[in-house]
């Protein structure tokens, strides 16, 4: 049986793709646990959360729930407002 040491990248990423994560896409990955031949990891992408349960053993997903970020989280996430008709190059990320 796999724990949380031996979730490796191959099996998060083919989650992150069932997840509809793009391959382009940032994203952060946290393995919230990883026991009795499941895992549970979250995925954070700049607009929301999923969290998916994979089975350990052979790397199938089994469920995915997904959760768009609200407005205050948006928000919150380093982002500069930018006016309704400003061009797609003035639209940057704070660093």
């Amino acid at each position: 049986m796999r724990n949380i040491n031996t979730v490796n990248n191959i099996v998060i990423a083919n989650a992150a793709a069932e997840a509809g994560i793009r391959a382009d896409e940032k994203y952060a990955v946290n393995i919230v646990s990883a026991e009795n031949g499941l895992a549970e990891i979250l995925f954070e992408t700049e607009w929301n959360t999923v969290t998916c349960y994979i089975d350990t053993e052979t790397g199938e997903v089994l469920g995915l729930m997904g959760e768009g970020k609200s407005t205050d989280e948006l928000i919150a996430d380093d982002y500069r407002a930018v006016r309704v008709n400003a061009t797609a190059a003035a639209v940057r990320k704070i660093a």
